[in-house]
Parts: structure tokens; C-alpha cells; sequence
């Protein structure tokens, strides 16, 4: 679909949106959202808010009431109780059952593993930070690292860094580099529920001729790969056979083929991005400016944003 056609398509659900299920608007708040994800039990909902002039994490709770838990520019759900967040580049636990939050240690981009533990990146090293336990640097190479996933419990990680694919064996010490064409310059990685494929994000590939980013199924055993749809901000499905992703305004889902995609009914703004899925695969929730909140008679980036969730059929 080219870009005029993209255009049309989001003029047209604007003008006729009275005509398809309308997205429940799940917050009504000033400051801008970002990175909205389920809990694991499906009953909450965090995400960052910068209503007071810094981010914070936010939480929506299973009686539909939002607030303010503490200041952080990220989080990452460990179980539906804990939830790790960043805040001047160190990394804390929070337990929404416990009076005061826990430093994990010093750390920039981090992702929760199993049993406590934590991987994060500082000084351009990836690290794993057990319960109990002193930092351990795994990686040996110094390396911009932009995004990583973990696999197979830790056995292998899969890190987007210095604009390459990386695959990272920490009982080995070994990064080797996954060269995969046509892509060029990799921004963020998204791994299948079985480990098997990679939804890498590219904003070099020759596909792209340098406008925006694309999406991409790399095979993680053979490194074959397959354009899957102009766009950004996959998300896979919790069976793995579906991808969620942002373009141009709209959320869109695609089979894991990149077969024809389908807009996301209702899911038309200003500013939509950042879809993320429940954990039984039911709904679809995401980011975007949908009602002129500064009163200028338009809606567009000016505008806050919100916290929006489609049932997917």
C-alpha cells in the first residue's frame, strides 16, 4: 500500500469511524503514554506517563482505575506482581505488595529472566545480574547496543548492536555475527514465542530506500529472512502465529508470513503506535491521540495521547 493510499484509508475510517466497533479508551489523562503492557494474569496494565513534566511508570488496575506509582522513563513485567523499571540509569524492582522498591543494580536497556534474574546493558557490555549475586559481564566486545532478547533461559541472546545482528553464547563468551540480507541497520528485535523467528526492525534495508523502517522474519536457524510489512512496533501474538505493528498512523495485524495485513478495526488516530497484545491473545492495546485535547481544532502530535484497546475477533 503506498503512501496515498495509507492516507485515504485513514481519512476515510475518520470521516465513517461511526460505522466500525469503536476501541475502548481505557485513560483519560494529560501527558503523553508510552509502551503500554499486560500484566502477565492479563489484570493490569503498566505503562509510562509524563503527565507531571517526567515519565513515570503508571499502572491501570483490574477495577479500571489509573495512577501514578513512581518516576522511571521504562519498566518490564517480571510476574504479574513485580515489575522492573529504569530511572537515572539504574535499574529497581518494584512489588506492588511491598512498602519500598529495591535497587537491582546500575544499568541502561534490561530485560527480566528467569528465577530474579536480570540482563542489562551498561558501558556497551551486556551483563546478567543474579539474586544475591554480583554483576557478570557477558559479552567481551565493546558494542552500541540498541535492543537484545533472551533465549532459551539465557543460553543465547540475540542483540541488535553497532547496527548489526549479534548472537551472544554467555557459557561460551562467543558474539557471532549474524550477517542477513537485505538488511543493514537493525533497531530493535522482537523474538516468536517458540525462539524460532526474529522480528527485526530495519531502518536500512534496500527494501526501504530511505524512507521509514521495516519489518522483517529473520529464521534464527538458518538466518533466512522475509519482508513482512513496511512499519514499526511488532509485537508477536502469544501463539506466535500473528504480529501486531504500527504504520502510518494505524495498528495493523499480519500473519507470520507476511501475508495481507488487516487494520486493526477502530485503531485510526494521529498517532497511533506501540500495540501490544493480552496474554490470552483476545485484545489488542496501543497508543494514540484520537480528540483535540488543546483545543486548536485539529488532532495531531499536539494533542495527548491515550491508552486504547481493541477486541480482536
Amino acid at each position: 500500500m503506498n503512501t496515498v493510499h495509507s492516507f485515504c484509508v485513514i481519512i476515510v475510517a475518520m470521516l465513517l469511524g461511526n460505522l466500525l466497533p469503536a476501541a475502548e479508551r481505557l485513560t483519560d489523562n494529560p501527558g503523553n503514554k508510552l509502551c503500554p503492557a499486560f500484566s502477565p494474569d492479563g489484570k493490569k496494565i503498566a505503562f509510562i506517563c509524563d503527565q507531571k513534566g517526567q515519565k513515570s511508570v503508571w499502572l491501570r488496575d483490574e477495577n479500571g482505575k489509573s495512577g501514578e506509582l513512581t518516576a522511571g522513563n521504562s519498566f518490564a513485567w517480571m510476574d504479574s506482581r513485580r515489575f522492573l523499571y529504569g530511572r537515572d540509569d539504574s535499574i529497581y524492582v518494584r512489588d506492588l505488595n511491598a512498602p519500598s522498591d529495591v535497587l537491582v543494580t546500575a544499568g541502561e536497556k534490561y530485560v527480566a529472566g528467569t528465577d530474579g534474574a536480570v540482563y542489562f546493558s551498561k558501558d556497551n557490555y551486556l551483563w546478567l545480574k543474579k539474586p544475591d549475586g554480583a554483576p557478570v559481564k557477558l559479552t567481551r566486545q565493546e558494542r552500541m547496543i540498541f535492543d537484545f532478547q533472551v533465549l532459551e533461559q539465557g543460553r543465547r541472546i540475540l542483540m541488535a548492536a553497532d547496527g548489526d545482528l549479534w548472537m551472544v553464547d554467555p557459557e561460551k563468551g562467543e558474539e557471532s555475527w549474524m550477517k542477513v540480507e537485505p538488511l543493514e541497520y537493525y533497531v530493535g528485535t522482537k523474538i516468536s514465542p517458540d525462539g524460532a523467528i526474529a522480528a527485526v526492525v530495519s531502518s536500512g534495508a534496500k527494501y526501504a530506500e530511505g524512507r521509514g523502517s521495516w519489518i522483517f522474519a529473520v529464521d534464527l536457524r538458518d538466518k533466512s529472512c522475509r519482508k513482512i510489512a513496511e512499519g514499526d512496533d511488532p509485537a508477536w501474538s502469544p501463539d506466535g502465529q500473528s504480529l501486531v505493528y504500527a504504520k502510518a498512523g494505524t495498528i495493523r495485524i499480519t500473519d507470520r508470513t507476511g501475508g495481507k495485513s488487516v487494520l486493526v478495526s477502530g485503531a485510526v488516530g494521529a498517532s497511533a503506535k506501540m500495540p501490544a497484545w493480552s496474554p490470552d491473545g483476545a485484545r489488542v492495546i496501543f497508543v494514540s491521540a484520537r480528540s483535540d485535547t488543546n483545543g486548536d481544532g485539529k488532532i495531531d502530535w499536539r494533542d495527548h495521547d491515550d491508552l486504547w484497546m481493541e477486541v480482536i475477533k
